[in-house]
């Protein structure tokens, strides 16, 4: 299996890793098989004993015993090879966990690094040991197949005697000696080396994914609309595709194979459907494996000239726990048990063993994948959630509609007006422009709103992303007359408009879009100018914001770039219409509320090619304080009367023990919040004693509590919450110690500085 270059969105496929292809399964007859019809089997059939078989197929040599000097030579190299490799098996786990440490050591020695940086060096340094073993492993495992294309583990003697055999009967046998017994040595060097390897590999792949887990926790604070979240999940998803495909090379080649077989085809999967696939197929062939154990039958007695001879139940050759390629050997060693002349001593508990074992390798597999499963479907779960958000803020309109008309639009359509309505929404918006405009010389023209719309706030079906909605208008709705060149020459700079648009809850619970004169002080001139681009492929312009997350809006053009007629470009869809609102246009009605000028403006101008048809259009997006939000902050310690110094300063500020009691909590909107906040006040013993009867009355139902007539501002007569650091000017909304209690006269005097 290989997985290098993979990228997100391809499947994560199984590719069984096979080091010989075509390697023969089994050897006989003829040149050196002696395995079929020869009867000169040994240790696992009854027959001839070395060196007792028939002596004229060998070479005649004027010393004796050559067979047996020539096997006990070979058997002592091995056996010094053995003694080598026992010596580093003893030490394995230990050695390759200090080769792991210092890597990482010496990485990092020259660098000064943060915790997360550390972690994920530590992580690719991990990745990279394993691929510089696998490689090793891969290069070193066609070596073990020099004698006759077998794997030497449990037949080594089996393929030296037949090599011995077919050497001594040679034209040259004293020249061949010695490449046999380099052969020899070379062949199970490369057996135990490979072994060694196997085993290291999987200490190494043990650690991958607590690694992986330090990197993600040490990471879990990067925000999800952060720009480089996207980048950072699709290195996770490497990361397990890459864990994939060594927890898959574990696996001995055979048990490779028939996953790759049963799995089947995982294309169009997501990587946690696929992962899951695998786990529920590996625990399939578990199950199958294990119900097919059998208990081990003991080989039968022999009588050799009377004397009884019996075997142990178990070979002692075969000792589990097996290594990768050792379990690979013991499925050879079997199938030519079974097919060939080799003999079937301790046959059944060979497969006693094979079945054992691969049901271990199979169950080590299942629960890698169980757990990179799981380390997928967070991410999974962290993309949906993103996309949510991105199909949350994306606004498709019809650019004929959008030339020509006021539009309120959401995430899942536009919002029609409200039958029986014969204002329109443009007209409306029209109309408290040219009411404002009249007021303009007033005192107060900084905090009077011309309201143009009342509309229901889309609830999408999850019922988890804020209710958001857009409003767009040509330019010429809100500053008739405009010269386009003016416009289009602050491309990626600001304007300075005269009115802007925003919204509020109101007391119904709808969503109302106002217009507001501005003054460049407290509510701020300033609109950005943004140009829309065309999407050759999609046929559309897009917009796509900074913001945090980014907003999309799309338009279908009038007509193609460089296209005259006027028929439509084909559309990816039609711009659907949303049914769950409905726009009630208000026309010329002025409302007074100073807390209207706190509120956050969201809105830019969109400039739009010369031959895209369409006028410079504002957008405005309904006010943040009408999005959900969890509070923070601690809020102070008050001693004295409380709302005492509401008129003077910045206000007062949140007592710490409501902070405590509010903090943490998620409400749908400020308004909510405000509610919750007076009757949390209410519940404070020492706090609402400070308050007359009527106005306990009050915060016991979630309302602010009058002020003295003195600090009264027009109509608006109770206290008020007001943000020190403007909502407008990236203030957090549902931050206690960002919040402020002031009275209407003082709140109208901090936002009226510098009318």
């Amino acid at each position: 299996m290989a997985q290098q270059g993979w990228q997100p969105g391809q499947p994560l496929e199984l590719k069984p890793t096979i080091i010989t292809a075509g390697r023969r399964n089994t050897y006989w007859g003829g040149e050196g098989g002696g395995y079929v019809g020869s009867g000169d089997g040994w240790g696992l059939q009854e027959g001839p004993r070395r060196g007792e078989g028939d002596r004229s197929r060998f070479k005649q040599f004027d010393f004796p015993s050559t067979t047996a000097d020539f096997i006990g030579e070979q058997k002592y190299n091995q056996s010094l090879i053995d003694a080598e490799y026992s010596a580093r098996f003893a030490t394995l786990t230990t050695d390759t966990e200090r080769e792991l440490a210092e890597k990482q050591q010496a990485a990092k020695a020259s660098q000064a690094l943060t915790e997360t940086a550390s972690a994920i060096l530590d992580q690719k340094i991990a990745f990279e040991i394993i691929d510089a073993k696998k490689s090793k492993y891969a290069s070193t495992a066609p070596l073990i197949y020099g004698l006759y294309d077998q794997n030497p583990f449990y037949l080594m003697e089996n393929l030296t005697y037949t090599k011995l055999r077919e050497t001594l009967a040679s034209s040259d046998p004293i020249k061949n000696l010695g490449d046999a017994y380099t052969l020899y040595d070379n062949v199970w060097r490369a057996a135990q080396e490979l072994k060694a390897l196997s085993l290291s590999i999987d200490i190494l792949t043990k650690k991958l994914s607590g690694l992986a887990k330090a990197r993600q926790t040490l990471e879990a604070n990067l925000a999800e609309q952060d720009p480089g979240w996207e980048n950072l999940h699709n290195e996770y998803l490497k990361a397990i595709a890459d864990e994939l495909e060594i927890q898959v090379q574990l696996l001995p080649e055979y048990l490779q194979v028939e996953l790759a077989s049963l799995a089947g085809s995982v294309v169009g999967l997501t990587p946690d459907q696929t992962l899951m696939r695998y786990k529920n197929t590996l625990d399939k062939m578990i199950e199958k494996t294990m119900a097919a154990i059998k208990p081990i039958d003991p080989p039968l007695a022999i009588n050799r000239n009377g004397l009884m001879i019996y075997y142990p139940a178990a070979n002692p050759q075969v000792t589990p726990p097996l290594s990768k390629p050792e379990l690979e050997g013991l499925k050879q060693l079997i199938y030519l048990q079974q097919n060939t002349a080799l003999g079937v001593r301790w046959l059944s508990h060979h497969d006693f063993v094979l079945k054992s074992e691969s049901a271990r390798f199979l169950a080590n597999a299942s629960n890698a994948i169980s757990d990179l499963a799981e380390r997928a479907q967070q991410v999974a779960t962290a993309q949906a959630r993103i996309e949510a958000v991105r199909v949350a803020n994306t606004y498709r309109l019809s650019g004929t509609a959008a030339a020509t008309q006021a539009i309120v639009m959401t995430s899942v359509g536009t919002i029609a007006t409200a039958e029986g309505v014969t204002v329109t929404l443009r007209a409306a918006i029209g109309a408290a422009v040219a009411a404002l405009t009249e007021l303009a010389a007033s005192t107060a023209s900084g905090l009077m709103v011309g309201v143009s719309a009342l509309i229901y706030s889309p609830k999408l079906a999850n019922g988890e992303l804020p209710e958001r909605y857009a409003l767009g208008t040509p330019i010429s709705t809100l500053v008739p007359g405009l010269d386009e060149s003016t416009i289009s020459s602050a491309v990626n700079g600001t304007i300075d408009l005269p009115v802007r648009m925003s919204s509020r809850t109101a007391a119904d619970g709808r969503s109302e879009v106002f217009v507001v004169n501005t003054d460049g002080a407290s509510v701020p001139s300033r609109v950005k100018v943004v140009t829309a681009t065309y999407d050759p492929g999609q046929k559309v312009y897009t917009v796509t914001t900074s913001d945090i997350p980014p907003r999309t809006l799309i338009w279908t053009p009038i007509s193609a770039p460089g296209d005259s007629s006027t028929t439509l470009p084909p559309a990816p869809s039609e711009t659907p219409v949303y049914a769950g609102a409905d726009t009630i246009p208000v026309e010329g009605r002025v409302d007074s509320f100073p807390a209207v000028v706190e509120a956050g403006f969201d809105d830019f101008i969109i400039v739009f090619p010369v031959d895209s048809g369409l006028p410079p259009i504002y957008v405005m997006f309904r006010d943040r304080r009408e999005d959900p939000g969890i509070v923070t902050g601690n809020g102070q310690s008050i001693t004295g009367s409380w709302l005492g110094a509401a008129s003077q300063g910045e206000g007062v500020p949140i007592p710490s023990q409501i902070a405590a009691k509010l903090r943490g909590q998620e409400f749908k909107n400020f308004k909510a919040f405000r509610e919750a906040f007076w009757k949390t006040v209410a519940s404070d013993s020492e706090l609402a004693s400070q308050l007359n009867r009527q106005n306990l009355r009050r915060i016991l139902n979630g309302k602010a509590p009058y002020t003295s007539e003195l600090e009264h501002a027009g109509k608006s007569s109770k206290f008020e919450l007001h943000h020190k650091i403007f909502i407008s000017q990236g203030g957090e909304i549902f931050d206690i110690d960002n919040i402020h209690i002031v009275t209407p006269k003082l709140h109208k005097r901090i936002h009226g500085k510098g009318n």
